[in-house]
């Protein structure tokens, strides 16, 4: 997971720290656990910020001591409030969308998603060409945006929650396309 460029700068800002040293990780450790009585791995941090090139999804309990660090009480509070700062004309909403309707997503690298709306903001993953969802994986989603990362606040699998999902980091969702829900012509 790479932290959105959003919490990425408000780290930077809460830290005062720019993150080109060692000792800048390792310093960041200490503010967390100074100021939230949590302590969290370098290697986890590290692993945030991308420096190690292990793809590991962070635990629910990592990115909620991240949000509590910034001041957040956990961390979909955190991304809830990176979505009031955008503008809602360019969003699609699921909770808008009738549950059975397909949501096909693509961004960088080469990647495509079929979600499958239901109801509550749950999505369902019905394919993906690549990347660590899997069919039948159930997300969470508040928004689609053209040119930002998708994100939700939770990821359940096989009736386990795994927490919180992140994707499309690198210059967000290129395409979305909506395929209207239409019921079975014998059910008409």
């Amino acid at each position: 997971m790479i932290l959105l460029p959003e919490i990425y700068n408000m780290i930077c800002k809460k830290s005062s720290l720019d993150f080109e040293s060692s000792r800048d990780y390792e310093t960041l450790l200490f503010l967390i656990k100074d100021q939230t009585g949590r302590s969290l791995g370098l290697n986890t941090i590290k692993r945030l910020f991308c420096v190690l090139s292990e793809k590991v999804n962070p635990s629910p309990n990592t990115v909620n001591v991240v949000a509590l660090y910034l001041g957040f009480d956990s961390w979909s509070l955190l991304l809830e409030s990176l979505h009031e700062d955008l503008p809602d004309e360019d969003a699609i909403f699921p909770e808008t969308l009738a549950s059975g309707t397909h949501v096909i997503l693509r961004y960088k690298p080469d990647r495509t998603l079929e979600l499958e709306i239901l109801p509550n903001k749950r999505c369902r993953v019905i394919n993906v060409n690549k990347g660590s969802l899997r069919k039948d994986d159930i997300l969470h989603i508040d928004r689609f945006q053209l040119d930002h990362p998708l994100d939700s606040d939770s990821l359940v699998r096989d009736g386990k929650p795994l927490g919180p999902y992140l994707s499309a980091l690198d210059g967000g969702i290129s395409q979305i396309e909506i395929i209207p829900h239409r019921p079975h012509p014998a059910l008409l």
